[in-house]
């Protein structure tokens, strides 16, 4: 939410610069008033209506938190409300150089503005933002309330936009319908509007990558830290824990004949389950664990007792392919087409997904496969 808001935020703080924009291309024709009118509100300038009052008050939201302030200052003050919430107070990076996803979105849709004519800006403005606002704000508000502790004035800037902006839209799109009388304006304003809501849409997809990505690295070094202090602990020759008699022994025969098998064991933690299938048959063992200490002690437990053809490297299973090919030599592998043909006759993941989601767990299984 805390990525969310700091991009999004480079948008908002420059909305009444967009609605100005669009006033002046309009001047006092058509639609000025509407324009002004939403200008004032954004600026805070207006007065609220009994009916957004009564919403406001039913929240425990203060008139005097919304009324007389910018709105670009609120959504300001959401912003540092969630940075104060997440602890160590920053958004997750974009690995791409150059604009943000926030800074490109406002560059995409101040081009559309600044490019057309001033009819068709306010049509961007109007389907690409006012007729959002309701359904967006009220997703957003449901996930502050389920997963933050953050306040009803804190996160004002919300329900003050879906109470207030219902009638925006509506006022807007009549002074849109107004310059739709040919085809050619239709088709030139529906062309904007397309290149609007395709701007946003980029920008969510951007703005999920970046929290997908960051998710992923803090769950991977929360895991790795996790098995790095634990490393010892686990080390063993026979069964000792609960699941070395419950759930790796269904592993083991659904694995069934592993005679001069070449297994790929992801997740293999200090190489008990490896260790055990080439035992069993298995020709040759490659163990791939996030937890650097787990795959010392796996190296460690094989010079002990050698069983031979037993390779393990440190790396994520979410880059699994990647990490063979940059390492093969390392795990007695020639790499290159020989990883991309397939070299594994078997793959086990022993309780690996325990700790990953559904997208992260398809992309390791596709690596696999």
């Amino acid at each position: 939410m805390l990525t969310y808001a700091t991009e999004y935020s480079v948008y908002s703080s420059s909305f009444i610069k967009l609605l100005q924009a669009c006033s002046e291309k309009f001047g006092d024709g058509p639609g000025a008033d509407v324009l002004k009118e939403n200008l004032e509100e954004e600026m805070g300038n207006n007065k609220l209506g009994e009916a957004e009052l009564e919403v406001l008050g039913k929240l425990e939201i203060p008139s005097n938190s919304v009324e007389g302030i910018a709105h670009k200052q609120i959504f300001a003050d959401f912003v540092e409300a969630i940075r104060r919430h997440v602890e160590d107070g920053q958004p997750y990076g974009t690995a791409r150089s150059g604009s943000t996803p926030g800074q490109t979105f406002l560059n995409d849709i101040q081009s559309l503005i600044d490019d057309c004519p001033a009819h068709v800006g306010l049509a961007v403005l109007a389907y690409s933002a006012e007729l959002l606002v309701e359904p967006m704000y009220e997703n957003l508000l449901e996930g502050l309330a389920h997963y933050t502790n953050l306040t009803a004035v804190e996160t004002r800037f919300f329900p003050l936009h879906i109470s207030c902006d219902g009638g925006h839209f509506h006022k807007l799109a009549s002074v849109v319908e107004a310059h739709a009388k040919t085809t050619a304006q239709r088709t030139e304003i529906y062309e904007a509007v397309v290149k609007a809501l395709e701007a946003r849409a980029t920008m969510w997809d951007e703005l999920n990558e970046m929290c997908r990505g960051g998710t992923e690295s803090k769950e991977v070094e929360a895991t790795s830290s996790l098995y790095n202090k634990q490393a010892a602990n686990w080390v063993r020759d026979t069964p000792n824990c609960l699941s070395d008699f419950t759930g790796r022994p269904r592993l083991f025969e659904a694995c069934g004949d592993v005679t001069d098998k070449h297994m790929l064991d992801v997740g293999c933690g200090e190489g008990y389950c490896a260790r055990v299938l080439r035992k069993a048959g298995v020709r040759k063992v490659v163990g791939v664990d996030v937890s650097e200490q787990m795959v010392k002690a796996a190296e460690h437990a094989e010079r002990t007792d050698k069983l031979g053809n037993m390779y393990y490297l440190t790396a994520d299973a979410l880059d699994i392919k990647q990490a063979l090919c940059d390492n093969a030599p390392a795990v007695g592998m020639l790499g290159g087409a020989e990883i991309e043909r397939g070299c594994f006759d078997l793959a086990i993941a022993a309780f690996l997904f325990n700790y990953v989601e559904t997208k992260p767990m398809e992309r390791i299984m596709e690596q696999a496969r």
